[in-house]
């Protein structure tokens, strides 16, 4: 049976999970998008610091062998910086850091973004030069690192969201049944009244919905009355002029 507590609970929860659905999927749009999108700016800020925190002198060195070890206790956790710097003038690897391949992160050398396929790892690549066109920074990060860190967002925010969607289903039962608690008083009150009980039904705490209702079910209760008020006057009535003639006829009897 369709009551009104119980489409307007469905209705409620239903367009909060349409509407969290939109939200969420729009956010993940956005994170995901190539070029505006957090990672990409991620690539695009650590390649522009590390431009201009580069020496011009690196230009006459070769590539240094002998690198310093970190200590035991800076173990990485996080998102880890790769990168390359390159000599533009005769394409000379000049610096790169630690689990990146030798070849070219970005092949064609091309400032901007790109998507790269190197020593069997699929990268996203940033690539910017100086501005007199000498070295080149390719920063770059897995796509698989990427994939991992949307896949965790995706179980992030599908929690938080279920946790609102489970509080917000709470509440808006409550609330519903605790507007719709008088009417089923008041149900109940009816249904326990006798077959001659015309009295009006109160209004008073009810919902301003039903107002009109119950005032036309008491119009309605007021002409039910009046009308069985006739009619006791017609049988009083009709009972008084059918006395007159039974007595006489009871007297005439008797003698």
């Amino acid at each position: 049976m369709k009551t009104l507590r119980r489409q307007l609970t469905v209705t409620l929860l239903l367009t909060m999970t349409l509407s969290w659905i939109a939200v969420f999927a729009f956010q993940q749009y956005e994170t995901a998008r190539s070029q505006t999108g957090a990672r990409d700016q991620w690539l695009h800020d650590a390649a522009s610091q590390m431009l201009a925190s580069l020496p011009v002198s690196l230009l006459g060195n070769e590539e240094p062998s002998e690198r310093f070890t970190p200590p035991a206790s800076s173990r990485v956790d996080g998102d880890k910086v790769r990168f390359h710097l390159w000599s533009l003038a005769d394409r000379r690897l000049l610096l790169r850091s630690p689990d990146t391949p030798m070849e070219p992160l970005s092949g064609g050398f091309q400032d901007g973004y790109a998507d790269v396929s190197a020593d069997g790892t699929a990268w996203r690549v940033y690539a910017i030069s100086d501005a007199a066109g000498r070295v080149q920074v390719q920063v770059a990060r897995p796509q698989s690192e990427l994939r991992a860190q949307s896949l965790y967002s995706l179980k992030r925010g599908l929690i938080i969201v279920s946790v609102l969607f489970v509080l917000l289903a709470v509440v808006s039962w409550r609330v519903v049944g605790r507007a719709f608690r008088k009417v089923d008083r008041a149900g109940v009150a009816i249904a326990r009244r006798g077959p001659f009980d015309l009295a009006p039904l109160p209004m008073a705490g009810m919902p301003g919905e039903l107002r009109p209702f119950i005032r036309s079910i008491n119009q309605l209760l007021l002409r039910v009355k009046g009308g069985m008020e006739r009619e006791r006057r017609f049988l009083e009535d009709a009972a008084h002029e059918l006395r007159t003639p039974l007595a006489a006829l009871s007297a005439h009897a008797e003698l």
